[in-house]
């Protein structure tokens, strides 16, 4: 094994996913899309095959109930570790790379949509850079890559701000490294997001139905209706 693909998701619990999204959100409604995106992530990035390619889903804390969400069985599960993000982030790369890992590619489960050739692109590319970036549109990044342990890439980053890609970036040029950038994707946090996500849906429903992630769009609250409903046409 060479190459991990990582995902980063939050465990299924009332209450504590999609926060800023609550409201207009209920807490149930959030709950619901949360999980959808995790699931629908998984199998939309378990269309990736690639030689000697292992993929991780690592959670936020262990589930309280096994069946809280439906991961598919080429997908290894794990915890992530304590601390904030960075060290989070720190941790899995740290570890990859000390059991022989050679390209190391990690996502959050917000993006359900980014298109798979992307993730191939990252991986091909750390065949001759250290470092991949997929820049997020409200300043972070929705992908990293590395093909070696930078511990620098993980340190005095204001974690969860718009500087985020900034300040990574910066980091990056100071030592030199060359960075390879993705295109520009979105994470699902705000109101806009989910009116973006609606209208993505809408268009891969007429031009790549086999690419629409259906839990997601069935779980989509419907704006156009004066009370918050779910999409169950697809």
């Amino acid at each position: 094994m060479t190459e991990l693909l990582a995902v980063f998701a939050r465990a299924p619990e009332l209450g504590k996913v999609k926060t800023r999204l609550s409201p207009p959100l209920t807490a149930e409604q959030a709950l619901a899309l949360h999980r959808a995106l995790v699931e629908d992530t998984l199998d939309h990035f378990d269309r990736i095959e690639r030689p000697g390619l292992e993929k991780l889903l690592l959670l936020s804390e262990p589930m309280q109930n096994p069946d809280d969400l439906h991961v598919p069985a080429t997908w290894t599960q794990g915890v992530q570790a304590n601390g904030e993000l960075g060290e989070k982030l720190a941790s899995l790369f740290y570890t990859g790379f000390r059991r022989g890992v050679t390209r190391l590619v990690v996502l959050g489960s917000d993006s359900p949509t980014v298109p798979p050739e992307v993730i191939h692109e990252a991986f091909d590319d750390l065949e001759s850079g250290k470092v991949v970036i997929g820049p997020a549109e409200d300043g972070g990044y929705y992908l990293l890559g590395c093909n070696q342990w930078i511990p620098e890439l993980f340190q005095n980053i204001e974690w969860g701000s718009p500087a985020v890609l900034e300040q990574t970036l910066k980091v990056a040029n100071a030592k030199k490294l060359p960075v390879s950038t993705l295109i520009p994707w979105y994470d699902i946090d705000r109101v806009e997001d989910l009116d973006k996500l609606r209208q993505e849906i809408s268009y891969l429903k007429r031009s790549a139905p086999e690419l629409v992630p259906i839990r997601v769009a069935a779980a989509l609250p419907n704006f156009d209706d004066s009370e918050y409903t779910l999409d169950s046409d697809f």
